[in-house]
């Protein structure tokens, strides 16, 4: 009778929030990855393969062509698995820009509201009281930003959804065979989701650990967690290009251009190679005074700096009731709090942890420490304070992320459209590949056009990627100095004109072009 009344108390919340954000925000996708995702996905189902439909032109001349995108494979997989029924039903309808978006919103949903679910079932494993459990549950839809990305077909909600549902399977069946083993196949599917889920692991075989047989516990867990990297994640990701190296700078960070950039990633690589430690030390040093110092400038909002701030607050809070807590629990929440400590290390040390990309890998973390912040909530307003603080936080952080995320799709929509019709003016037909820098929302809408995304910048660039593949069309920027300088015979200017935004031209021959 309780699990039914806090379903229906959990549902009513998901609801009223779900309703309210989504009248209020803005829809479709507007970052760069969404197109990527959405674009994989819907090839993926209709293909079952994952070969990239946006390629960056230096990846084409290192790697070859076709292979795959620099993401991990899992969210363009999980999300095909999804669009391929909905095209039974929906039809054609399905693969649109809107329907892609759409089906990629429902399976947020579906993930929100079940880690809701798992956040209470993950408490009552833990022996905490059932108030405890509902409440863990209500702060797990308040979450920041965990709503907000409900309404973005990236996979930032399912990361966490599937990590959670690996811990709560570990604490509530890490006594059962089958338990294990799905705790490991859940938290494959998490890395294969994104690679950092590893920080995630500490909780769960710190939960197999507390059951009896812990030895042979441990030994499947890590056999199938093995066997699920080496049969599936590696295969599957066996054609993806290096891509962006996850510690240089976000692009458009104002130290990019202002020559203010910390040490390099590619520095600390060198020295851990060389066995250089006392190097790789100064070099993590410097590189996390200048992500203190960056936090604190004017580069990072202070909804940023509020979420990570709370990020940094759940883990204390959860230790408030530590000695109250049964065995079981200690260990889980020692063990969350190795993975939380390791990745705060990681991300300070070697990555940008500012403009909106640290808080996005904390994001999978924080549910596990719920059921701990909830754990006094039947104890008077003192033991409930540390819930009430969060929620209230939760709140105020999702109400900002709102606005900021906003402004945002409507800007990068606005450009994306603008792109798209005015090449789509010149370039009816794009034919099967073009160059066309920023061109994502006209990949999506024309399937299944491949769009090289990166414009060549010099004659040499340009005469590699010509020998390197086909494409039908080059777009490149108004302000290009290459486009002036291209052979007439070969490339058809499309939009006369002086000064255009952008310049269109034909690849009329199947010559190469001289360097």
């Amino acid at each position: 009778m309780a699990s039914r009344r806090d379903a229906t108390l959990l549902l009513a919340l998901a609801a009223v929030l779900a309703a309210g954000y989504a009248s209020a925000t803005r829809h479709g996708p507007a970052l760069a990855d969404e197109y990527v995702y959405l674009a994989g996905a819907r090839h993926f189902a209709q293909t079952g393969r994952l070969d990239a439909r946006y390629y960056d032109a230096s990846a084409i001349l290192k790697v070859g062509h076709p292979h795959q995108d620099a993401h991990s494979p899992g969210y363009a997989i999980v999300l095909g698995a999804a669009v391929a029924p909905a095209r039974v039903v929906l039809g054609d309808a399905a693969t649109t820009v809107r329907g892609l978006y759409w089906i990629a919103v429902a399976l947020n949903a579906l993930a929100w509201l079940g880690m809701a679910w798992l956040a209470r079932a993950l408490a009552l494993g833990l022996g905490l009281p059932p108030r405890a459990a509902l409440v863990s549950g209500a702060l797990l839809l308040l979450l920041p930003a965990l709503l907000p990305y409900v309404f973005w077909s990236m996979p930032e909600v399912l990361v966490p959804a599937a990590l959670l549902a690996s811990l709560t399977l570990a604490v509530r069946r890490g006594d059962r065979l089958a338990g294990v083993v799905g705790a490991a196949l859940l938290a494959g599917l998490a890395f294969l989701l994104r690679e950092t889920s590893l920080f995630g692991f500490p909780a769960v075989t710190a939960a197999l650990w507390g059951w009896p047989r812990r030895s042979r516990n441990l030994a499947v867990f890590a056999a199938t967690l093995i066997a699920f990297l080496a049969l599936v994640h590696s295969p599957l990701s066996a054609r993806r290009p290096a891509g962006i190296r996850f510690w240089e700078l976000p692009w458009g960070h104002p130290a990019a251009v202002k020559a203010e950039a910390p040490p390099s990633g590619g520095e600390m690589v060198h020295a851990l190679r060389q066995g250089d430690v006392a190097s790789v030390l100064d070099l993590a040093r410097r590189r996390a005074i200048w992500n203190v110092r960056d936090l604190a400038s004017e580069n990072v909002s202070r909804t940023e700096r509020g979420i990570l701030a709370l990020q940094g607050l759940l883990p204390l809070l959860a230790l408030i009731r530590f000695r109250s807590l049964s065995p079981l629990a200690r260990r889980v929440l020692l063990g969350s709090w190795l993975g939380f400590a390791a990745l705060t290390v990681v991300l300070f040390c070697a990555y940008t942890v500012g403009l909106w990309g640290g808080f996005r890998y904390l994001m999978p973390l924080m549910p596990a420490f719920l059921p701990f912040v909830a754990a006094g909530v039947s104890q008077g307003v003192r033991g409930a304070a540390p819930a009430a603080l969060v929620a209230l936080a939760s709140v105020a952080l999702d109400a900002s992320t709102l606005g900021l995320l906003t402004a945002y799709k409507i800007s990068r929509q606005k450009r994306q459209a603008g792109i798209d019709e005015y090449v789509a003016r010149f370039v009816p037909a794009p034919g099967e590949r073009l160059v066309l820098p920023n061109g994502w929302l006209y990949g999506l809408e024309r399937y299944p056009v491949e769009v090289i995304s990166s414009a060549p910048t010099t004659g040499g660039q340009l005469h590699g990627l010509e020998r390197a593949i086909w494409f039908d069309y080059l777009v490149l920027p108004g302000d290009s100095s290459l486009a002036p300088k291209l052979d007439s015979q070969v490339y058809q200017r499309m939009n006369p004109g002086e000064d255009p935004p952008l310049y269109v031209f034909r690849r009329s021959s199947r010559a190469v072009a001289p360097p």
